[in-house]
């Protein structure tokens, strides 16, 4: 049986409904090497320092995924990242550092996503593990279905996330 993921901010077990965010690990020497494993959503949130985390990750993905990556980041949009991953698995990898959230969009799925109605979700990947929902106020979700939570995208409209992939996916990969 696996022993279940303690956030390491509050030392409390993360119950399966808890959003949470798998943390890098970062060299000893950097400042948020502190943080690592599987962290509460809403405790780095809570941190006085969340913004500066957010920007940290967003710098290290940048720099990790580079122009030479098999993988590189396409897109930058503050602290929301594309990754293009069309080569190995036909998808873009988001990262959105703000919320401290990961997913994947199919390439086929972004015109499906593009036509998204408010108030409608889609569900992404094959396995059908994690779904986008556009809220009718034009807010994004993300509902990951194991273990479950939902993940709002605050500042992370359905324009703006369009706007991000389309850019992308015009992008030629390496």
């Amino acid at each position: 049986m696996k022993k279940p993921d303690v956030c390491k901010i509050c030392n409390n077990t993360i119950q399966n409904e808890q959003a949470r965010f798998d943390f890098p690990i970062l060299p000893s020497w950097h400042a948020y090497s502190k943080y690592k494993g599987s962290l509460h959503i809403a405790c780095l949130k809570a941190l006085p320092d969340k913004v500066e985390i957010s920007q940290a990750l967003a710098d290290l993905f940048t720099d990790f995924f580079g122009p030479r990556s098999a993988t590189p980041i396409l897109i930058k949009a503050q602290r929301i990242l594309i990754k293009d991953d069309r080569k190995q698995s036909q998808c873009f990898d988001v990262y959105d550092f703000d919320n401290f959230a990961v997913f994947h969009v199919p390439v086929h799925a972004i015109e499906v996503l593009n036509k998204l109605l408010p108030g409608q979700n889609l569900a992404l990947g094959a396995q059908k593990l994690q779904i986008l929902h556009r809220s009718t106020d034009e807010k994004m979700m993300l509902e990951i279905m194991r273990p479950h939570f939902c993940i709002e995208l605050h500042g992370v409209s359905h324009f703006h996330l369009m706007d991000c992939l389309l850019k992308a996916n015009a992008a030629p990969t390496n």
